[in-house]
């Protein structure tokens, strides 16, 4: 069975997205555990927003430092080279 191309620019944003959807789920089970007194739980819960944050952080910083306007030219020789612009 093949597999369709999914463009890495995609997969990341659709990762993004799960981990921003999975922080959210968090957040809100940690608050049902504060209404509840449930101190051990939500202080557990504590451990994987904050992984989850970080990784977002990170997430974010790396695009951050990409240069967009990068492209691929050809010398006159047609050899495949970068140039930024």
């Amino acid at each position: 069975m093949t597999r369709p191309y999914v463009d890495p620019q995609d997969m990341l944003a659709e990762l993004r997205e799960d981990n921003q959807r999975v922080i959210t789920a968090l957040r809100e089970t940690h608050d049902l555990c504060d209404e509840h007194n449930d101190v051990a739980t939500a202080s557990f819960l504590e451990t994987f927003i904050d992984d989850a944050e970080r990784a977002r952080l990170v997430s974010l910083r790396s695009r951050a430092s990409r240069r967009p306007n990068r492209t691929l030219s050809t010398d006159k020789h047609g050899r495949r080279r970068r140039r930024c612009r």
